[in-house]
């Protein structure tokens, strides 16, 4: 079967999409995203275990290893639309992968996977968000910056430190507060904004 350069592009997109979507809706790490097999996810609870990181070995080898802490071991519920995406890509990349002549039909198999059925570099979200900003016009934001904007939402939205910790799988609590912190400054500094305006009106 003859892979053309659009397919190729398709995949890449479609790849893309769905990686970034999981990244921002579950607030886990770039490296643990690209971690998980097919056997991490439970679509019957909706739920991601993350329990491995891929790291730089010898040489710059890209290797899997456990999680460097305890906190980082953690399931992580998903929302039904992202789930939904994840059996979507599920399909696509069966299909996909088995023209190139691969059978991803193992729970060993990972979920996102470059065209040698391998890891992906540490490096290829930065480089694909950059291109999307690029392309775009869009402002600048690191992929590490989703995962602060994730815990900003989860404060805004309520949720105690205890549970924004043990998403996020911060070893130190510190981390949280220190975002809980401008998360609540920002707040106040908003507070006092609609307040003037109202009193404008």
């Amino acid at each position: 079967m003859n892979i053309t350069k659009d397919t190729m592009v398709e995949n890449l997109d479609v790849n893309g999409y769905t990686y970034f979507r999981i990244l921002s809706y579950s607030g886990a790490r770039k490296s643990e995203i690209l971690a998980l097999k097919w056997s991490d996810i439970d679509f019957d609870t909706s739920t991601l275990n993350i329990n491995k990181t891929l790291s730089r070995g010898l040489n710059n080898k890209i290797i899997m290893q456990p999680t460097k802490t305890v906190n980082g071991r953690r399931i992580i519920d998903m929302d039904n639309d992202s789930m939904k995406l994840l059996k979507q890509w599920k399909m696509y990349q069966a299909q996909f992968m088995l023209k190139l002549g691969f059978n991803t039909n193992s729970p060993d198999q990972l979920v996102f996977s470059n065209t040698r059925n391998n890891f992906y570099s540490i490096n290829v979200p930065n480089e694909r968000m950059r291109n999307v900003q690029k392309r775009n016009v869009l402002k600048r934001i690191t992929v590490h910056g989703l995962r602060h904007t994730h815990c900003s939402i989860l404060f805004s939205m309520g949720a105690s430190i205890k549970d924004v910790q043990a998403r996020l799988g911060h070893t130190d609590i510190q981390t949280t507060m220190n975002i809980y912190a401008h998360v609540t400054k920002e707040e106040k500094k908003d507070t006092a904004d609609k307040f003037a305006k109202f009193m404008e009106n």
